[in-house]
């Protein structure tokens, strides 16, 4: 399966080493630390500013060490696309899978988010992302990836599906 699009072709292997993003964490701690700087100033002393907080809490407590970015047992460590064979991906518990990219992954200016479903294996049918920020990757890596899915972005859309 190559990417073709207006005459070029992706054939070449893209190997992805990824490491946790640190840039993800402090992102993670302005958005949680901001509101509940804000709370103690916006709301009266009680158990509603309590329950606020400790959500806010709980919420922290939950993403600073998630899988979509690099942390846990089930994050995604290493990527390889191959034109004959598509997605492979390996996590940090040495768990080994073909995936397909998903349509809904999204490609922004500092934001790629890859949402990918398990094609093999006993998680088939099951589905892991990977968030990058950016400090995942060296800059050429990251440049290559961009490249590969802008083909595949607009591959899907010649064919008449959303990317």
């Amino acid at each position: 399966m190559s990417f073709a699009s207006s005459g070029s072709t992706f054939d070449a292997t893209l190997d992805l080493r990824l490491t946790p993003s640190a840039r993800a964490l402090r992102w993670l701690y302005a958005v949680h630390i901001v509101p509940l700087m804000l709370i103690s100033f916006a709301m009266p002393p009680g158990l509603p500013m309590l329950g606020l907080a400790a959500g806010f809490g709980l919420s922290w407590f939950h993403l600073r060490r998630h899988a979509a970015f690099g942390y846990g047992p089930r994050s995604i460590t290493r990527l390889l696309w191959q034109a004959d064979r598509g997605w492979q991906l390996w996590q940090a518990n040495g768990a080994h899978a073909e995936a397909d990219l998903a349509a809904d992954s999204f490609l922004g200016d500092r934001l790629i988010v890859l949402n990918l479903r398990y094609t093999s294996g006993g998680a088939a049918g099951r589905r892991n992302s990977r968030v990058l920020l950016g400090d995942e990757l060296t800059a050429d890596a990251e440049r290559r990836l961009r490249a590969l899915l802008l083909l595949h972005r607009r591959r899907a859309s010649a064919a008449g599906r959303k990317p």
